[in-house]
């Protein structure tokens, strides 16, 4: 899992791969901890993805993507600046 560009400016792209298909999650949380964003939520297909976090409406700073599977959970850090 990675997240590019990083540090970012308005936008991110999160990308990551899958084994086995899976129900799955992207949140975004700020340094604090506290929940920012929801990107996805649902079902994909084993293999590789990637998904888009438009971050223009967020203060610069330090922000945590995490993604959850059945079976996983990773997350990437993402600087925003302006």
């Amino acid at each position: 899992m990675r997240g590019y560009p990083n540090p970012a400016t308005d936008r991110a792209v999160i990308s990551y791969e899958l084994a086995r298909g899976s129900e799955v999650s992207c949140k975004v949380y700020d340094a604090a901890g506290n929940h920012v964003e929801d990107i996805f939520d649902g079902y994909q297909p084993a293999g590789a993805h990637s998904l888009r976090w438009n971050s223009s409406a967020v203060s610069p700073g330090v922000y945590f993507c995490e993604l959850e599977t059945a079976t996983d959970k990773r997350a990437v850090r993402i600087v925003r600046t302006r």
